[in-house]
């Protein structure tokens, strides 16, 4: 059972500073025929970048992305608190 996704993001304006993205996926997976693209807007990037805060232009959806298994309480509770305060209206720089 395949448990990721690959795709390819671009910036959605090459002239601009702000990180929003097209991010391309090929559904199924295995038949690289069908491309499915959406939008996807950084919010918040650590430092350090261990952890992001992503989501889509319509709100509807919000991720939490971090590259370890496991992310800590106290950050993953920041990063919930941030984006109940509407820090998706304040988009990172590239």
């Amino acid at each position: 059972m395949r448990t990721y996704i690959e795709g390819s993001a671009y910036k959605a304006d090459p002239i601009s500073n702000v990180a929003k993205l097209k991010v391309e996926f090929y559904v199924p997976p295995f038949l690289p025929i069908i491309p499915v693209v959406g939008d996807y807007w950084v919010s918040d990037i650590s430092d350090d970048y261990k952890y992001a805060l992503v989501g889509q232009p319509s709100r509807h959806y919000l991720w939490i992305l971090c590259r370890e298994n496991h992310i800590d309480d106290e950050i993953y509770n920041q990063l919930v608190q941030k984006a109940k305060g509407g820090v998706m209206g304040n988009w990172v720089g590239c």
